[in-house]
């Protein structure tokens, strides 16, 4: 399940072939990497996931100017839950020595509202993420019925 997310999230015109490879250094690239910076511009990266009958998480790795040089599938749980802990979130961002990362997940069930579980992790998330160094700039619950960006909530 999890490598289906990734080919259709690298399918996406705009994620395309940005899997995170193990690595000492990230690889010179000649192309121009997306742009990430606004919650608009994730939810159209990850509109793959608003498809899929379970929650599922994923992280866009940026570097300091917000360009995406990752995706990484975090974890597929149920059609109302999904468990993740800061060593899971942060695993692929420490390996591609991203600057910042974008907690993205779904709701099956079409609606964006994020819920109080939704709250605590990004704030569990914010913390590690102050402890190591990596920014977390917005936590975005994509869906059928559109998306929600806990940044522009004021709740991150």
């Amino acid at each position: 399940m999890i490598e289906d997310l990734v080919c259709e999230l690298h399918d996406s015109p705009r994620v395309d072939r940005f899997a995170v490879r193990v690595a000492l250094v990230r690889e010179p690239t000649a192309r121009r990497l997306p742009l990430l910076d606004r919650p608009e511009l994730v939810a159209e990266a990850f509109k793959a996931l608003t498809a899929m009958d379970r929650e599922c998480v994923a992280v866009a790795l940026l570097d300091t100017r917000n360009r995406l040089v990752g995706i990484h599938a975090v974890h597929v749980g149920t059609t109302s839950h999904s468990t993740v802990g800061p060593a899971d979130v942060f695993k692929a961002a420490i390996l591609a020595n991203a600057y910042a990362i974008v907690l993205v997940h779904n709701h099956p069930s079409g609606d964006p509202t994020p819920s109080d579980d939704d709250i605590a992790l990004t704030r569990r998330i914010q913390a590690a993420g102050q402890t190591l160094g990596i920014a977390v700039l917005d936590h975005v619950v994509v869906a059928c019925d559109g998306f929600v960006s806990l940044r522009q909530r004021g709740q991150v």
